[in-house]
C-alpha cells in the first residue's frame, strides 16, 4: 500500500496529467493537469526516500539521476534545431552556441555515469534501470542520428551542415558503445554492459516487430472490411429532359453583360 500511495499513484498522475494537459482545450483543465503532473513527478522523484524498501523506487531514483543531463540534451537539441536553416522563428547564433554547449555537457554528464563515479547507485549497487536506460539510449541515439543524417542529406534541401552534425553524433555514440563493450568502467564491467546492450537490442527489435505487425493487422482488417462492402452502384446516364434543364441553369449563370 505504501508503494501504491507513494509511487504508483503519483506515476499514474504524472502520465494522466501530462496527457490531459497536452490534449485538453480548456485552460482551467490544462492548469490543473500541469499541477497534478508536477506533483506526481516530484513524488516519484522522492520515492527512494518515501518507500526505500520498494523495488519500484529504483525507477524514481533513475529518473532523479538523469533528469539533469536529459534536460540539458533536450534544451541543446532544441536550440540547435531552431538556430539552423529554418524559415520561421530562427534563433540567433548565440543560441546555437549555447545549444552546442548544453548538448556537450549533457553527453559528458551521462558519460560520467558510466566511466566515472557518477553511476546511479542504489543500496550499494548499480541501479538496475540504469543498465536498461544507458545501452538503449546509446543504441537509439546511434540509429536515430544516422537516419536523420541520411534524411537531411538526401531528402532535405541545403542541410549538409545539419547532416554532418548528426553524423558526428552517430559516430560518437557508436564509439562510446564499442568502448563500453570492450573496457570496464569503475562500477560497470564490459561483460555486464555487453549483456545489457544485447538485451536492449532484443527489446527494440521486439518493439519494432510488434509495431510492424500491428500495422499489418490493422491494414488487413481494413482490407477485409472494404472487400466485404457491396460495389458502388453506378448512376444512370442523364435523360434528355435533365440535359435541357442543366443547360438552362448553366445559361442563366454565365455571361456577365450586366456587370
Amino acid at each position: 500500500m505504501q508503494a501504491a500511495f507513494w509511487f504508483w499513484f503519483p506515476a499514474i498522475a504524472l502520465v494522466v496529467g501530462t496527457g490531459t494537459a497536452l490534449s485538453s482545450k480548456s485552460d482551467l483543465i490544462k492548469k490543473l493537469s500541469k499541477i497534478i503532473a508536477v506533483i506526481g513527478f516530484v513524488m516519484v522523484l522522492f520515492s527512494p526516500v518515501t518507500v526505500p524498501e520498494s523495488p519500484s523506487s529504483a525507477a524514481g531514483h533513475l529518473l532523479g539521476s538523469i533528469v539533469g543531463p536529459c534536460a540539458l540534451l533536450v534544451t541543446g537539441i532544441y536550440l540547435l534545431a531552431f538556430s539552423g536553416n529554418v524559415e520561421v522563428g530562427k534563433l540567433s547564433s548565440t543560441d546555437r552556441k549555447i545549444g552546442s554547449v548544453c548538448t556537450f555537457l549533457g553527453l559528458v554528464w551521462l558519460e560520467g555515469m558510466h566511466w566515472w563515479t557518477w553511476t546511479p547507485m542504489l543500496n550499494g549497487e548499480v541501479n538496475p534501470y540504469w543498465l536498461v536506460f544507458w545501452p538503449t539510449f546509446l543504441l537509439l541515439s546511434t540509429g536515430l542520428s544516422s537516419g536523420a543524417a541520411f534524411s537531411l542529406r538526401y531528402l532535405g534541401d541545403s542541410r549538409e551542415q545539419e547532416s554532418n552534425f548528426m553524423l558526428v553524433i552517430s559516430s560518437l555514440t557508436f564509439t562510446l558503445t564499442a568502448l563500453g563493450m570492450i573496457l570496464d568502467g569503475p562500477n560497470i564491467s564490459a561483460e555486464i554492459f555487453r549483456d545489457s546492450f544485447w538485451l536492449a537490442v532484443s527489446d527494440i527489435f521486439g518493439l519494432g516487430l510488434g509495431v510492424g505487425l500491428s500495422i499489418l493487422v490493422f491494414a488487413f482488417v481494413i482490407w477485409v472490411y472494404e472487400s466485404s462492402l457491396p460495389p458502388t452502384k453506378s448512376l444512370d446516364a442523364p435523360s434528355q429532359q435533365e440535359l435541357v434543364q442543366a443547360s438552362s441553369i448553366v445559361a442563366k449563370h454565365i455571361g456577365g453583360e450586366q456587370e
